[in-house]
């Protein structure tokens, strides 16, 4: 098969308003579709309204040891301070493609920002608000949280290059104050219909999170330039998160906003809402411990998932029950060992995988967690690695580029060794979906950027997967934005952000990240094979 790379695009800087109309979406509930093509093979090449100008100046920069920078005077309002594209070093041993140029990534990540711009971010009928379309479902849900939060990262981060990206993120930012949950004015009703009107008042963890930590990264971008206190909004939602989204007994990820501590589902997690990256912001916004442990308590559950239902793969499920701690771990430092604690009962468990063992940390017999049963919430296939959990690479991924944590490069390695020689280093190979053992789900063999695009993350883990890394950044190019829906199209988005060096986080001032790297170069053609 060849690979040919898209010709080298210059988009100049944007600013428009979205008014296109687009059919009403049909959706009931969050649960994520096949790709509206399940056939596409063909390389697909960039778009873009027109080629006259470079790569934007370089960042401005700054000095700051905490989240939230103190902002000279500015002449101008929707001046960012860290304009796309930011070219920032991630973490020591870490890789970015290096087949292509900086500046053909940058354009490839502005070209599709002005598809998915113009195709998702929607006009309200309220004045000055828009939403992010939730399409390619069935029913009359038009938005969910999920969607928001993603919209209102993607828009910060994307600030520079798009001129007019602080006045479509306050509209975002509209949307979502305008349907608060029932337990919160700082926290977003799941899901809004046809009308506008939430269809019930819990929230979404997944979607709270995004929210607040692009309200940090709006602080950073604009400061005190608005009517808007980005600031003062991110406490009071990270706030609302600790107390009604976070478990107070285990410091694990809740669903949502509805658990109560006799409630079913008060010790169960929706792995994909794990984002240490965010909760490292948290911590930095708030100065309070309280994050610490949780990005810890949830790093011990992922490897305890690992040593315990998916040794040889490295696979986690869309969600997972029953997690408890012995007291006297609870609140462990990392590398910390408890002296007393239970060992789990895995023996309810049956398949290939589930019983062997992995070299285990002695941290697991502190702690209990295991996959939820078929049609737990969403489907038959909630206790393995679905369309929920295909974003823990790169969450994880995400985490290791800002942070170095050791946590996150013992946890992705697993699965890069797996993802590689389950496909041979064939990105074509990735199925959509499989089972804590490595197997594909039935029937799932077609093209998911959902799951494609995490595994890119993920390969930026180490130089042993340049090659790889290569590869996987070339296939994502392929594909056009009309033949995938939201959840792809839109994580898509944010991963190629991450991919092309381009991500920053509100806590680290612009190339002050862990380490450095040579800026990849660009060669005269690309291999076929």
């Amino acid at each position: 098969m060849i690979r040919i790379l898209a010709s080298s695009l210059i988009v100049p800087a944007i600013s428009f308003s979205v008014s296109a109309q687009h059919p009403s979406p049909v959706s009931t509930s969050t649960q994520h579709p096949a790709p509206v093509s399940a056939s596409v093979r063909q390389p697909a090449p960039l778009s873009a309204a027109t080629q006259e100008s470079g790569p934007l100046a370089s960042a401005l920069a700054y000095s700051s040891s905490t989240a939230i920078v103190s902002h000279p005077s500015a002449s101008s309002s929707t001046v960012p301070y860290f304009p796309f594209p930011q070219h920032n070093s991630y973490g020591q041993g870490t890789i970015l493609p290096n087949h292509i140029s900086q500046e053909e990534m940058d354009d490839s990540v502005r070209s599709f920002y002005l598809a998915w711009k113009h195709h998702y971010v929607i006009p309200s009928t309220r004045q000055d608000e828009s939403y992010i379309w939730f399409e390619g479902t069935r029913g009359s849900n038009i938005c969910v949280s999920e969607g928001q939060g993603y919209g209102m990262v993607i828009v910060a981060l994307m600030a520079g290059y798009d001129s007019s990206a602080q006045e479509t993120y306050d509209r975002l930012y509209r949307w979502y104050k305008s349907h608060p949950s029932t337990t919160s004015t700082h926290l977003m009703a799941w899901t809004q219909k046809k009308d506008g009107i939430s269809m019930d008042g819990g929230a979404a963890t997944d979607g709270d999170m995004d929210i607040a930590y692009s309200l940090l990264l709006a602080d950073a971008q604009w400061g005190r330039h608005s009517n808007i206190p980005y600031r003062q909004e991110a406490l009071a939602m990270i706030d609302a998160i600790r107390h009604q989204e976070i478990n107070q007994l285990t410091y694990t990820i809740m669903e949502d906003n509805t658990s109560k501590p006799r409630s079913r589902d008060y010790y169960d997690m929706r792995s994909s809402d794990y984002m240490p990256d965010h909760l490292r912001a948290f911590r930095d916004a708030t100065g309070d411990p309280f994050w610490d442990t949780v990005i810890n308590n949830n790093y011990r559950v992922f490897r305890f998932l690992q040593n315990t239902y998916s040794p040889e793969v490295g696979l986690v499920p869309d969600f997972v029950k029953n997690i408890r701690f012995s007291p006297e771990s609870i609140t462990a430092a990392p590398g910390q060992v408890a002296t007393a604690g239970h060992r789990s009962d895995t023996s309810n468990l049956t398949g290939p995988g589930t019983r062997s063992q992995a070299e285990r940390d002695p941290d697991d017999s502190n702690l209990f967690a295991q996959p939820v049963q078929p049609n737990y919430l969403e489907s038959k296939y909630d206790g393995v690695y679905n369309f929920n959990a295909c974003r823990v690479p790169w969450h994880i991924g995400t985490d290791l580029l800002v942070s170095g944590d050791p946590r996150a490069a013992a946890f992705l390695s697993r699965i890069n060794k797996w993802i590689r020689a389950t496909t041979k280093d064939n990105p074509d190979n990735i199925s959509a979906g499989y089972n804590l053992s490595g197997e594909d789900l039935p029937h799932r063999y077609f093209e998911a950027l959902c799951f494609i695009c995490p595994f890119a993350v993920s390969a930026m883990s180490s130089p042993d997967n340049q090659q790889w890394l290569n590869k996987l950044w070339d296939y994502i190019q392929h594909f056009k934005l009309k033949d995938f829906d939201y959840y792809d199209n839109t994580i898509k988005m944010l991963d190629m952000i991450v991919i092309s060096g381009n991500y920053w986080t509100p806590a680290t001032p612009s190339g002050d990240f862990m380490a450095g790297h040579p800026n990849p170069t660009s060669p005269a053609t690309h291999q076929a094979r």
